[in-house]
């Protein structure tokens, strides 16, 4: 996804000087012309996500995706157009440049948008970058849904399992400790549920147990629901195919996170260095033992992280109790540990997390894999937090929903969190933080 952006990044400016050389008009290029580049540069960031050319497109036809590229490079190119009116500067420049700036830049970008595509489907057809399904459903469309995926190797799924039943048979339901094992043991990075329409008590029992774990959910229906389903639907290796997860952080935005994410972690550091020292400082003086504190939690995917604090408690304070969960009674943190509980400042170091990748400013709180093998059960939705990475502070508590709250309450502002996302409700969440979340009466 980074390279599809980069390339459509560059493109534009190459045909931007293509086009000058072909047709000169000055030498060297007046600032109106690069004033027109930047212009069509910034414009294609906002276009091109509009028309979702960033989003994972695994299996899907590629003329959606070329013709949702044309429709926005004639919207950037017509808005230049029109801007160049409106500044009463387009008699400055040159017509026929724009035209073959125009032309050369669609041509680049569709043909580069093919080429990518094109090698990246004949690696997948090699068994490269591959994604393991698993097929749950009825006997006849799990394997109608086989066929086509052994059909398209260049989609770059391969089939690990299939659990199948006839059409209306609960058995389906009752396999569910060996499908739970299944999962539990092996690598799936999707389920695809392939269920007639009139089995949707069967689907809606199947989606609600398969929440408990970290893997994409599509459903497959037979014909006649497709037909009924039509404007939720895409073709994935020529199967009707509707999305049930959760839409995590994806495409271009995945990019724009990480840049956000790494430029305010080493802001906050340079900021938070001072206080930092002076804790260090205060926790070596008053306490015996390490500075930092390495804690296992589960972050994205559902996968490990040393997640790192200042220490709080004395050394070993976990080996009479175990690991428990923090609340108000808990004596076991050492004075200097208990106000920075309070305050929140044991967390600072986690700025180093996000500098690793392993976590990010904002985001569902990770937990123990202790705690998450219980909440899972417990908890609707629970497991959908980890479809994004880990954060410091994040929307359920900013909004008070931590410590020993509820836990519903709080799996409801993470996904609300997921399903909303954009840079500006993270920074206001990082905002919020300053005010509400470094002190915080369920702190502790």
């Amino acid at each position: 996804m980074l390279l599809t952006w980069l390339v459509d990044l560059l493109v534009p400016v190459a045909a931007f000087f293509v086009a000058y050389r072909i047709f000169p008009q000055a030498l060297p290029v007046p600032t109106l012309y690069y004033q027109a580049l930047a212009s069509g540069v910034l414009l294609s960031a906002l276009y091109f996500p509009l028309v979702s050319l960033y989003r994972p497109r695994r299996g899907e036809w590629m003329l959606t995706e070329l013709r949702n590229l044309t429709v926005a490079v004639v919207a950037l190119f017509m808005t230049l157009a029109l801007l160049s009116v409106i500044t009463r500067t387009s008699g400055e420049l040159s017509r026929v440049w724009f035209g073959l700036w125009f032309l050369l830049s669609l041509t680049g970008l569709v043909s580069s948008r093919i080429a990518l595509r094109s090698t990246l489907r004949w690696f997948r057809s090699l068994g490269y970058n591959r994604r393991h399904v698993v097929i749950i459903g009825e006997h006849g469309l799990c394997h109608r849904v086989d066929d086509a995926i052994d059909n398209a190797p260049w989609a770059g799924f391969h089939v690990s399992r299939i659990f199948a039943t006839r059409s209306g048979d609960t058995s389906l339901l009752d396999r569910w400790y060996e499908i739970g094992h299944y999962l539990q043991t092996h690598h799936v990075d999707q389920i695809w549920i392939a269920l007639p329409i009139r089995d949707s008590e069967i689907l809606s029992s199947l989606v609600s147990r398969l929440d408990r774990y970290v893997v994409d959910i599509r459903y497959t229906p037979d014909p006649h629901g497709a037909e009924l389903m039509q404007g939720a639907i895409v073709s994935v290796a020529g199967l009707p195919m509707v999305n049930l997860s959760l839409a995590p952080i994806e495409g271009h935005n995945v990019i724009l996170k990480e840049l956000e994410d790494r430029l305010l972690a080493v802001l906050f550091l340079v900021i938070a260095s001072p206080v930092m020292l002076a804790i260090a400082l205060a926790i070596r003086v008053t306490s015996r033992g390490p500075i930092l504190y390495r804690q296992e939690r589960l972050g994205w995917g559902g996968n490990p992280i040393q997640m790192f604090k200042f220490r709080t408690m004395p050394v070993d304070a976990e080996s009479s109790t175990g690991p428990i969960w923090s609340n108000p009674d808990d004596k076991r943190a050492t004075p200097l540990g208990g106000f920075l509980r309070r305050t929140s400042l044991d967390e600072l170091p986690q700025l180093f997390n996000v500098l690793r990748g392993e976590m990010s400013l904002v985001g569902p709180r990770p937990e123990r894999p202790i705690f998450v093998e219980k909440f899972k059960h417990e908890v609707p939705g629970y497991m959908q937090k980890h479809r994004v990475k880990a954060g410091i502070t994040g929307w359920a508590q900013i909004n008070g929903w931590r410590g020993d709250t509820d836990l519903h309450q709080r799996i409801q502002h993470d996904l609300y969190y997921i399903r909303n996302w954009s840079l500006l409700f993270d920074l206001k969440i990082i905002l919020l933080t300053v005010f509400r979340g470094f002190v915080n009466k369920n702190a502790y």
